[in-house]
């Protein structure tokens, strides 16, 4: 250890974060840094999401009924219209990527 000043639990004062953070009590299970890693970007993942639908939900609640409806009776049209073509798409990246990851 560095020299420097002592704190009340016994580390020196001058210590660095990741020698602090590195330290762990005798007799607990380490987890993997992958582990926590995962763990934080899920978490993250999950408040992004819930962030997303509470904005669509506030901005839906913004728009009047009757706009409402013709904006839901156009989004079937454009589906039936265009989502066989969507799906193509999706199902040609998705098989690539699994290509990919084999």
């Amino acid at each position: 250890m560095s020299s420097g000043h002592v704190t009340s639990d016994g580390r020196v004062g001058n210590e660095s974060a990741t020698e602090i953070l590195a330290w762990e009590p005798a007799g607990e299970p380490k987890l993997s840094a992958a582990f926590g890693r995962c763990a934080t970007m899920a978490a993250m993942a999950t408040w992004k999401l819930l962030t997303l639908a509470y904005k669509a939900r506030r901005g839906w609640s913004r728009i009047p009924p009757a706009q409402r409806r013709k904006i839901l009776e156009n989004a079937g049209k454009q589906a039936r219209k265009h989502g066989p073509t969507i799906a193509k798409h999706v199902a040609t990246a998705v098989s690539e990527a699994r290509k990919r990851r084999a």
